[in-house]
C-alpha cells in the first residue's frame, strides 16, 4: 500500500548529553501526510448481551484513515428471517429487506463515524445457531487500501442466567 506520509530526518547528529538544559540545533525532523489519499477502513461490533427474544444494539464503524476527507456509503448486511431492523442512529439513508445503508460525508483524517443499529433477535432463533453481519464501506473516490473496506462478525445467540 501507498504510504501516507514522508518522514525527513537530519542524515545524522551527534549531542552530547551529558550537559545540562542544553541547546541542540539543526537536529529537526519532520512528519508531512502525502496529499489525496483515500483509505477508509469498516468494523462492526455487538454491544452487550444478545439473546433470543431480547433487543440488542449493533455498532458499524468507517474511519478515515487517509490524508484527504472522504465521502461515501457504509453498508450492513443481516439475517432478516431472524432479526427484526428496530432503529438506527443516525437513520439510514436506504432501507431493503436485509439491507441498510448511511451516506457519510467530509469525514476527516483520522476521524471515524459509528451508526448505532437497534435489532431484535426473534424469539425462535434457536442456541448455538450462527447469525452474520457483514458491513461494507465505499467511497466516492477510489480506495488505496480497499481490503479493508469490508467487514464480517458471525455470532453465536446464547442464554445469559440473568435474561431467563
Amino acid at each position: 500500500s501507498q504510504s501516507r506520509y514522508n518522514i525527513s530526518v537530519p542524515s545524522s547528529i551527534v549531542v552530547d548529553a551529558t550537559i545540562p538544559n542544553a541547546v541542540y540545533p539543526n537536529n529537526d525532523f519532520a512528519i508531512q501526510a502525502v496529499p489525496n489519499i483515500t483509505d477508509i477502513s469498516v468494523t462492526g461490533d455487538i454491544v452487550g448481551w444478545w439473546a433470543p427474544g431480547f433487543y440488542f444494539n449493533y455498532m458499524v464503524t468507517v474511519c478515515n484513515q487517509g490524508t484527504t476527507v472522504a465521502d461515501g456509503t457504509v453498508n450492513l448486511i443481516y439475517d432478516s428471517n431472524r432479526l427484526q431492523y428496530n432503529s438506527a442512529i443516525p437513520n439510514p439513508s436506504g432501507i431493503q429487506a436485509n439491507n441498510l445503508a448511511w451516506s457519510y460525508t467530509n469525514l476527516a483524517p483520522g476521524n471515524c463515524q459509528t451508526f448505532n443499529i437497534y435489532f431484535r433477535n426473534d424469539s425462535l432463533t434457536e442456541l448455538g445457531s450462527i447469525l452474520n453481519f457483514t458491513s461494507t464501506a465505499s467511497t466516492l473516490l477510489p480506495d488505496s487500501t480497499s481490503p479493508e473496506n469490508g467487514w464480517r462478525l458471525s455470532v453465536v445467540p446464547i442464554l445469559h442466567p440473568r435474561l431467563s
